[in-house]
């Protein structure tokens, strides 16, 4: 890897493999100066009862990293299978896990490591650097439970990529991956096994693999998208890096319902027939290092939208009105004197309801028609009383809110509630 030194590359075969087996290391293992004095030794598997020779390693002075000391490099894949102690056990608080990054001499470090505790709800997973200061998690992970470890064995990974780190709990991607180090302290480690206890501090493991590290794979949820509604959306997914297994699905995480045409595709369809910002997220949901999820924002809008039919009426068309929020039309008609109400997405000429309101004394001809944000429906009519009309979602309840001179022609309407502005136009020239 160009990355790292071309010693190390011309050196070795990746990946880099400590299986103990036959009670015999594969690698060369010394312990950090700072750390104090550990021990490594091998378990027998007839003796242990493991089920594999296992590395045992346990440290004198409360924090231990043992570490390939052959092996410097600046970008790492690391990790191992480790025999977790869960959280009630009486060793608590014991700090388990792996250094992507050890210094050889001063306690510097990158760690992934697992803590149990002496309560029972309170083993945590955590990541980070450590040259005297702490660096990228300042508070035990957040948003993810982790109580549910049992005690057992388990495989920690990290991949180290310049200043992007990424963690694996037994072959899945941790939530917020990739982490950075805002202030990184060192450029180039040795990889190395963890643990810390208040006393001797002991730590179970096995295949304890290393490799040049290079980025997982990696979901892409594509650019967010602004579309009118009732158009086909597809939404553009890729997995970057993928490796031969993975696949990816969609979820949707907010937003009106949508109907994707197949979620476990890459570019799936939906047509939104409301409008609203709709937001869904891409997750590689199997193959290797799966767990990587990205997001994208659909925001669909009503206005715009022009009715794709033909009426079969014989009077004038005077006003349309669209619902911002569902994208219903609204028409009024001069025969009959009637409103007509077309669900979103009717495309027939036909509509799904007329509003007549015969009872309104003086309605002569309705005009101008227009929706408020909120959605109230407000009509210019002519005729005695050259009204202003204001009706409740779906035309019910009409109200008179404004007496003209002359006779109402049109009308637009901005806002909603208190702060509906209505603009009224109307012969001789008027402009309310």
């Amino acid at each position: 890897d160009a990355d790292n030194s071309a010693s190390v590359a011309a050196a070795f075969t990746w990946p880099l493999v400590e299986t103990f087996t036959d009670s015999v290391f594969d690698q060369n293992w010394v312990f950090n100066v700072a750390g104090g004095a550990g021990t490594l030794t091998v378990a027998d598997s007839t003796l242990s009862g493991w089920g594999s020779d296992v590395g045992v390693y346990t440290d004198a002075a409360y924090t231990g990293i043992a570490y390939i000391d052959n092996v410097l490099g600046a970008n790492w894949s690391v990790s191992s299978d480790i025999y977790l102690v869960g959280p009630a056990d009486p060793l608590a608080p014991l700090y388990q896990g792996i250094s992507a990054k050890t210094d050889a001499v001063d306690l510097e470090y990158y760690r992934f490591i697992y803590r149990n505790s002496s309560s029972a709800d309170n083993g945590q997973l955590k990541f980070q650097g450590y040259n005297g200061s702490w660096h990228i998690s300042a508070n035990w992970n957040p948003g993810v439970d982790f109580d549910a470890i049992e005690t057992g064995w388990h495989n920690l990974k990290t991949t180290v990529v310049g200043n992007d780190f990424f963690l694996f709990l037994d072959g899945m991607m941790l939530p917020g991956c990739p982490l950075h180090d805002e202030a990184p302290f060192m450029d180039a480690g040795y990889p190395g096994a963890f643990v810390y206890n208040t006393a001797n501090g002991q730590m179970l493991f096995d295949n304890f693999t290393v490799e040049p590290g290079v980025y997982p794979p990696m979901a892409a949820a594509g650019a967010d998208q602004f579309v009118l509604i009732n158009s086909e959306v597809t939404l553009n997914g890729s997995i970057q890096n993928a490796l031969e297994g993975n696949t990816a699905s969609w979820t949707q995480i907010s937003g009106p319902n949508a109907i994707l045409s197949d979620p476990d595709m890459l570019t799936p369809t939906f047509t939104p027939s409301l409008a609203g910002e709709y937001v869904f997220a891409l997750t590689v949901t199997a193959g290797p290092d799966f767990g990587h999820s990205d997001q994208v924002m659909v925001s669909v809008n009503a206005d715009f939208i022009v009715p794709q039919f033909t009426t079969a009426y014989t009077g004038d068309v005077r006003g349309t009105a669209i619902d911002p929020n569902t994208g219903a039309i609204y028409m009024s008609n001069t025969n009959p004197r009637s409103i007509h109400y077309f669900a979103p997405g009717n495309e027939t000429g036909t509509p799904d309801d007329t509003l007549l309101w015969a009872g309104i004394d003086g309605w002569l001809g309705p005009y101008g028609l227009d929706m408020a944000d909120d959605g109230y429906l407000y009509l210019a009519s002519y005729g005695s009383g050259n009204n202003v009309w204001r009706f409740d979602a779906y035309g019910s309840n009409p109200e008179p809110i404004y007496t003209h001179a002359t006779s109402s022609r049109g009308l637009t309407v901005r806002g909603s509630g208190a702060g509906t502005e209505v603009y009224l136009m109307a012969e001789g020239g008027d402009i309310v």
